[in-house]
């Protein structure tokens, strides 16, 4: 909502795999992702940018270390056009995880 005093947040203690997921109306490919974590001790650590055509069945298309506080910049670098695009949180061992903003760029499939 481009607005850092709003944010997502896991619904209680994370102490399973949380994810942040956007269904686009139509096949898109994402080139780029940039997500603004909430502050320490609730920013997301392990993360991984996934997608999926189905909304079931989810494919790992980057998985990197979040930076705290920072707006943290993702290249994709794998080609496809895919409806469901995700931030996938693992389980860092309890806690409640938070993201500030979430940006998928990209363009809609010809």
């Amino acid at each position: 909502d481009k607005n850092n005093t709003t944010n997502w947040g896991s619904a209680s203690v994370a102490t399973t795999n949380q994810w942040l997921q956007y269904v686009f109306p139509d096949e898109v490919f994402i080139s780029t992702v940039t997500v603004l974590p909430y502050s320490p001790p609730y920013n997301p650590v392990n993360c991984r940018i996934e997608r999926s055509s189905d909304g079931v069945s989810f494919e790992a298309v980057k998985t990197f270390v979040m930076a705290n506080s920072v707006l943290n910049t993702i290249e994709i670098t794998k080609a496809g056009f895919y409806r469901y695009w995700r931030l996938f949180v693992e389980n860092s061992g309890g806690g409640n995880i938070g993201v500030h903003e979430l940006d998928f760029t990209g363009f809609v499939k010809p």
